[in-house]
């Protein structure tokens, strides 16, 4: 767990440089005064270009939730949500090609 966008992109590439990338990324949309969601995404497609990210936000109206695959993300999971329901998407998303 890491506390913004910035974090995570940094601690995904050490994961990557270390030879144990991780296999899922969830990523909150908007984190305040810190890199959101879509930003980290456009880092981490740099840094991994098949990373496999969930998008995640509290937001359902926001355009990138609605088309998340073009901004790179293969799955989603709006807030406020259960475990089964992150679980699932996890699910999909780890087991796609």
């Amino acid at each position: 767990t890491v506390s913004d966008g910035a974090a995570a992109v940094a601690r995904y590439t050490e994961a990557m440089a270390s030879g144990r990338p991780f296999r899922v990324v969830v990523i909150d949309l908007t984190v305040p005064g810190g890199m959101g969601g879509k930003q980290a995404m456009e880092e981490l497609l740099k840094v991994d270009v098949n990373v496999r990210a969930i998008v995640s936000s509290g937001y359902s109206s926001d355009p990138v939730l609605a088309n998340h695959h073009a901004h790179g993300f293969r799955g989603v999971v709006a807030k406020p949500y259960r475990i089964a329901d992150l679980a699932r998407v996890m699910r999909t998303v780890i087991e796609q090609e």
